[in-house]
């Protein structure tokens, strides 16, 4: 007798060096070879006899009738698991709705025989996680609904492979955050909806690759404030809900910089700035409202300038911006926005001293306070500009033991590296070591909290910043107490 013979190809490592197909050759019983359907999940089982004209035999189900399935509808069957070969056959199959189930996991491989699926429900699941690369296969989808899970994350690349996706609803899944690349496979999308879930901040460009989107929903998270023009791509955009945000509506705002105080005589620059989500080009302009009248150039400039008085006085200085209808979004409106900034003209004194700890009383660090060894050295920067208006050096998480970074105004920016050093099988001291990328002021505070003695390093403002090298910083620190 015969045998039937059933081919399976063996999935290979991606990373193997042989580079060919393996298939395998698997002899099957006479039983198995027309076993039909019948090994699937009940539910999937129940569901394609049913698809199927006269058909009650699971058995009896063939390849041809498999593929020609367009349709299948498994939602609101209480289904809590899957088999991975469940859907094997259905190559035809163009929508599948497995929404209002139980299933908190899916099985890899799931989808991987439905290369010609448009739309796929998986709504209304509590599902946890997605496998990766849960719809790698799934080069024809157009819909997809994820909508009432616990997704919590998306995982990098999951919609790598969706170029003809259309519509994605992510609502009510749980999103803490979203990586900058999650939308740039898929820039045919014309419908976005993030709604319900726990988003606290948008990473600047991430609807960038989202020209053809039409309707963006944003409402129910905890967005505060929004990037600038994160919005301004979406020319195509007909509705966009933000409600429920505690920043809504995210109007746009105007910011006139930092307080300044300046030398007698001096250049002053004031530093303008527009917050718009929308892509608006506004329209500065800046009126003196107090203090002795100084001359404005470029006052309808984001930085204007002018020559301070020879005399001591306080200067107080308005910007407006208005921001004009966009008439390809017919439904923004015209609004402005105000802000004052001061500017105090007299002797700029050095900026003080950090208080020193107390000596004998440990480092305790916080995110102006970098502590070293073991929280003996305690380490302080303050900086400023040429025009003299001051603030706090800001510690950057990647600091260790033994060393550390600040940061003055992007945390990806560092300024200055101080690192200290045990020298004491050198010279019986130990050493400050330091370098900095700006030629801003500054002034480095070291200090022994076991003694109180303190180390001091200082830069100009608009002078390249020097490197650190004291070898003699610390006689004591080599005194363990």
């Amino acid at each position: 007798m015969a045998f039937p013979f059933r081919l399976l190809r063996r999935r290979l490592d991606a990373g193997a060096r042989a580079g060919t197909l393996a298939l395998a050759v698997l002899l099957a019983s006479p039983s198995e070879a027309q076993s039909g359907i019948c090994d699937r999940s009940q539910d999937v089982r129940e569901a394609i006899l049913a698809l199927i004209p006269g058909e009650a035999d699971c058995s009896a189900v063939t390849a041809a009738q498999l593929s020609g399935i367009r349709h299948l509808d498994l939602s609101f069957h209480r289904i809590t698991s899957l088999r991975a070969d469940d859907f094997e056959g259905l190559t035809g199959l163009r929508n599948l709705n497995l929404g209002q189930n139980e299933l908190k996991s899916i099985p890899e491989g799931l989808f991987d025989p439905l290369a010609e699926l448009n739309r796929l429900n998986l709504s209304w699941n509590g599902m946890r996680d997605l496998p990766l690369g849960a719809f790698h296969t799934l080069t024809a989808l157009t819909h997809l609904h994820l909508s009432y899970n616990q997704l919590r994350s998306l995982s990098d690349g999951m919609f790598d492979s969706q170029a003809e996706l259309i519509y994605l609803d992510l609502d009510h899944t749980h999103l803490r955050s979203l990586a900058p690349d999650t939308f740039e496979p898929i820039f045919k999308l014309e419908h976005l909806s993030l709604g319900q879930n726990k988003l606290t901040t948008l990473p600047s460009g991430l609807f960038d690759p989202l020209a053809e989107l039409s309707w963006l929903n944003l409402t129910n998270n905890y967005l505060e404030r929004l990037p600038a023009d994160i919005f301004k791509p979406l020319l195509k955009l007909d509705f966009l809900g933000l409600n429920g945000n505690p920043g809504s509506p995210f109007l746009p705002t105007a910011d006139a910089g930092e307080d300044q105080t300046v030398d007698l005589g001096a250049l002053v620059t004031l530093h303008g700035t527009a917050s718009d989500p929308w892509g608006q080009a506004p329209t500065y302009s800046w009126t003196q409202i107090a203090g002795e009248t100084v001359s404005l150039n470029g006052r309808f400039e984001a930085q204007p300038q002018f020559t301070a008085p020879a005399s001591q006085t306080t200067l107080t200085f308005r910007l407006t911006l208005r921001f004009e209808r966009n008439p390809q979004r017919s439904w923004l409106l015209s609004t402005s926005s105000k802000d004052e900034v001061t500017v105090r003209v007299g002797p700029v004194l050095p900026p003080p001293d950090p208080d020193p700890q107390p000596p004998g009383e440990a480092c305790e660090p916080d995110e102006k306070t970098l502590c070293l060894h073991g929280n003996r050295y305690q380490v302080h920067v303050q900086w400023w500009r040429s025009e003299g208006s001051r603030r706090a050096g800001t510690v950057a998480p990647e600091s260790t033991d033994q060393s550390g970074v600040f940061w003055f105004f992007d945390q990806r920016n560092w300024e200055i590296l101080i690192n200290v050093l045990d020298g004491c099988s050198t010279n019986d001291k130990v050493w400050v070591f330091g370098a900095s990328t700006t030629d801003l002021g500054y002034l480095v505070s070291v200090t022994d909290t076991v003694t109180g003695s303190v180390r001091k390093y200082h830069n100009e403002a608009g002078t390249p910043a020097p490197a650190i090298t004291d070898t003699a910083a610390f006689p004591e620190g080599c005194h363990r107490e």
